[in-house]
């Protein structure tokens, strides 16, 4: 094998391996299991106990929280957001390695 084919080949599975790792760290999917958080939306004062399960099932965190509770619709926005969050997302590399591109 030529000096020239031997570059190219190494480098093609340089970027290959770049795009595999790069795709696996592009996207997080949380590893919670669902909790229903009704009896703690509910409630007038929170702890940071209920505050850190919050942003567990919804990546909200208390400032927000405290934006969105002024909502009519809070306790279904909530839900909303908690299933999407937990949702299992489906990433197809294929067009992460094309967007890359």
């Amino acid at each position: 094998m030529s000096h020239k084919k031997f570059i190219a080949v190494c480098s093609i599975f340089l970027i290959i391996g770049y795009f595999y790792v790069t795709v696996k760290a592009a996207y997080f999917m949380p590893n919670h299991k669902t909790v229903d958080l009704t009896p703690i939306l509910i409630k007038a004062q929170l702890t940071d106990g209920d505050y850190q399960l919050i942003y567990e099932q919804t990546a909200i965190a208390k400032p927000l929280y405290e934006e969105l509770k002024t909502l009519p619709n809070f306790t279904e926005k909530m839900q909303t957001f908690q299933a999407d969050y937990l949702k299992k997302k489906n990433v197809k590399w294929i067009y992460m390695c094309a967007y890359y591109l």
